[in-house]
């Protein structure tokens, strides 16, 4: 929460560098850093909104269909 506060982080990275960023410095897995969707309640917020589904169980088309009105 402090990187992401502190603007050490920015959503606006490419998916790549941010699931990097999380990957390296917090252990998280490389799906789920590379499926961060936002950050909240502003782009500096401490709250992570992470698409955790799975492509075999969920339709990535259909849920990115919805990101938008998600993610606002």
């Amino acid at each position: 929460a402090e990187d992401i506060e502190n603007e050490v982080v920015s959503i606006d990275w490419n998916k790549k560098r941010l699931g990097e960023f999380f990957q390296t410095k917090y252990d998280w897995d490389l799906l789920a850093a590379r499926s961060i969707w936002a950050f909240g309640p502003d782009s500096n917020g401490p709250n992570i909104l992470v698409d955790d589904t799975l492509p075999s169980e969920v339709d990535k088309t259909l849920l990115n269909t919805v990101k938008d009105s998600i993610v606002q």
